[in-house]
């Protein structure tokens, strides 16, 4: 099963993005001003992605990755209470005229992650641009595969902090014009290793400068566990003049062990890196990831997250830790369990959460097997019906315990020939 790491993240950072930028960029914390909120700009950064001809193959857009990963899931993750109630609900449901499609389940290992290592472009021909020493070198440049796109992009307008307008650099805007009152930052969470991450976020930064005429930083979280591979700058000596373009990096692996530090206690994108890095390093060691996806659990509540953000990153690390079916069941079973405990206050919440999508997978178990016996029980849920409305179009009320031995019968073959004996029957008490 693909790990949804680009959902996951885009919903860390528009929930969390001063957390964020305290923890990637401290330096530039101080300019973003809380007068306004970040506006995300999504569809402008689309569109700079087409100008670039940096849009993801269909097979690799986050939102197929995404549904993907929620399919599979919700094949695998049933809870034994959610999917009783499901089935009988999808039964009940499979009843009714025109549900009679099947849908095959997918036979796939329960979990997928990509090669550490693995680049996510193809290597172009000679280039007299260079990314800084540590870029990984890329592939064969013969190869044609499309490359796969394991990253996250947001730009991000802020405003500036009232009385830090000096502070922010006055680049790219008119000589005439006033002064902006927001920069912009352009944030990128790169999940592999990519020669070509220097030069790409130096082709969007003078796209994004050019447009806006203000000042723009760039920010790169490198989420790989590559040691070696650390991009910081571009530059081109090419004639007649060379550049050079730097960009804030932050690597989740050197954030690694000062994470259970005090000063990352209740801090949500904490909470996230701890996901993220434990689903890279325990993705084929189930029992073990197991064993941390309780750890982080326990800590939503041990350190005071509030409840709104208790469910956020609940939700988050589901999206991130996946357990096979097995171990899922006995996380949820042992989570409930916990609501006894006084002392911690959140998790009654989260064991409904998960019992809502225990419900939610278990009715899709029940769906995909109504599928193939609805159609029966919704027959002899008729047959039942017109054999006690025979009787009382007939003879009037029918007792409540000739109702009861009608209802229970389950054979439509017994059924219809009880439906003859009511119309013909000359009394009911001979029925």
């Amino acid at each position: 099963m693909r790990i949804d790491f680009d959902s996951a993240w885009k919903d860390a950072l528009e929930t969390y993005f001063a957390p964020f930028l305290m923890v990637a960029a401290p330096e530039l914390a101080p300019l973003m001003g809380d007068h306004e909120a970040p506006v995300f700009l999504d569809q402008e950064l689309q569109e700079l992605a087409r100008a670039l001809g940096d849009e993801p193959h269909p097979e690799n857009t986050d939102e197929s990755v995404a549904a993907a990963a929620g399919a599979e899931q919700g094949a695998e993750q049933g809870a034994e209470q959610g999917a009783e109630q499901g089935a009988e609900q999808g039964a009940e449901q499979q009843a009714k005229p025109g549900n009679g499609q099947q849908t095959e389940q997918p036979d796939e290992p329960w979990m997928e992650t990509a090669v550490e290592g693995t680049p996510s472009a193809t290597a172009g021909p000679a280039d007299p641009h260079r990314a800084d020493p540590g870029a990984d070198p890329g592939p064969d440049p013969a190869s044609t595969a499309p490359p796969p796109r394991r990253r996250v992009d947001k730009l991000v307008r802020l405003p500036v902090a009232r009385g830090m307008e000096s502070q922010v650099p006055d680049t790219g805007r008119p000589t005439s014009g006033p002064r902006p009152n927001h920069w912009l930052l352009h944030v990128e969470v790169q999940v592999q290793r990519d020669p070509h991450l220097a030069s790409r976020l130096f082709d969007y930064h003078c796209l994004i400068a050019r447009r806006h005429r203000c000042w723009v930083a760039t920010v790169a979280v490198l989420a790989d566990l590559s040691p070696s591979w650390r991009p910081r700058s571009f530059s081109s000596d090419a004639p007649p003049l060379g550049l050079h373009f730097g960009f804030r990096t932050l690597k989740l692996i050197d954030l690694e062990p000062e994470l259970e530090s005090p000063k990352f206690a209740g801090h949500p994108i904490a909470m996230v890196a701890r996901a993220h890095l434990a689903i890279l390093r325990l993705r084929h060691d189930p029992e073990r990831l197991y064993a941390e996806r309780w750890r982080l659990t326990r800590r939503l509540y041990e350190e005071g997250f509030a409840r709104p953000d208790v469910l956020t990153l609940y939700r988050l690390i589901d999206r991130l830790m996946i357990l096979p079916h097995s171990l899922m069941v006995r996380f949820r079973q042992e989570l409930f369990a916990l609501e006894k405990d006084k002392n911690m206050p959140y998790v009654d919440t989260i064991s409904r959460m998960c019992r809502e999508e225990g419900r939610e997978e278990g009715l899709q178990s029940g769906l995909q097997t109504g599928l193939l016996t609805g159609r029966q029980e919704g027959a002899l849920i008729r047959a039942r019906e017109s054999v006690i409305e025979a009787l009382e179009v007939r003879f009037g009320e029918v007792p409540f315990s000739l109702r009861e031995r009608i209802i229970g019968l389950d054979d439509l073959s017994e059924l219809k020939t009880e439906l003859r004996r009511a119309i013909t029957v000359p009394s009911l008490d001979q029925f």
